[in-house]
């Protein structure tokens, strides 16, 4: 992705906290995108449900952020689920190698 050169300025505290970042554009970055998604989700709540009350906006947003974190979950559960059958196909294979080597020998 092609990347643009920005300088920026920021305040004392700010800059106390980047001190010991490794990757200050990352980590930008990725503030910026968490910010982008929260103000596009708020824009989704606002045109799904109009301007309504803060209480009940919350709940909504925490309603969303819940399938969100379930979503992620049950991704995660999946590719852990693959990771420990590829281990496990692996582990068969070098017993396989092992038993074949104490035949051979």
């Amino acid at each position: 992705m092609p990347a643009k050169r920005v300088t920026i300025t920021v305040p004392e505290d700010v800059a106390r906290l980047i001190e010991n970042v490794d990757n200050v554009s990352a980590y930008f970055t990725a503030a910026a995108r968490a910010t982008d998604r929260r103000v596009r989700l708020e824009a989704m709540v606002e045109r799904a449900i109009g301007n309504v009350d803060p209480e009940v906006r919350a709940k909504v947003r925490a309603n969303l952020r819940r399938q969100m974190a379930a979503n992620d979950a049950e991704r995660t559960a999946r590719a852990l689920a693959s990771a420990q059958k590829a281990k496990d196909e692996a582990d068969a294979r070098l017993a396989a190698l092992e038993q074949a080597r104490k035949e051979a020998a």
